[in-house]
């Protein structure tokens, strides 16, 4: 049986000024997937994640231009269990030729809050060129093609 999760109202989330991004100061943490590098960086406080995320392509010829995301509970890709998720991020993919904002993260990085609960969540992600759009908002992705990077608290 493929394991798969069923995503509900795919939503593009607001871009952020520079300015807005460039604010924290720490060094962005990074995980390659689906021939891009994922930048971002967590905080957790009250269970609301805090998290600013960007992607930059690993090679100018081929990859993703756009990659899904989300947080939720770590080991599904594991299981065979299937989740409902009512949202699912996206991601637009930077070329590998953008340049970075002064804090590390590519252009175009966009800061998300999300409520989990502060331990035992990942981040998850897809390629989008692996999903299948079932109608204007709705999206399925399988486990087994998630990359998986548990978030442990800072």
């Amino acid at each position: 049986m493929m394991k798969r999760w069923i995503m509900l109202g795919v939503f593009a989330c607001y871009l952020l000024g520079a300015g807005t991004a460039r604010a924290q100061t720490t060094t962005p943490q990074t995980f390659s997937a689906f021939k891009t590098t994922l930048y971002y960086r967590f905080k957790c406080d009250r269970n609301i994640y805090k998290l600013p995320i960007g992607a930059q392509a690993q090679s100018s010829t081929d990859g993703e231009t756009t990659l899904y995301w989300e947080i939720w509970d770590s080991g599904k890709t594991t299981t065979d269990e299937m989740e409902n998720v009512s949202n699912l991020n996206t991601l637009p993919v930077q070329s590998v030729t953008s340049t970075p904002q002064p804090d590390g993260f590519p252009g175009q990085s966009r800061i998300f809050s999300i409520y989990r609960p502060c331990t035992g969540q990942s981040l998850y992600v897809w390629a989008a060129s692996s999903a299948t759009k079932i109608g204007q908002d709705e999206v399925i992705v399988h486990f087994s093609d998630a990359a998986e990077r548990p978030l442990s608290p800072p």
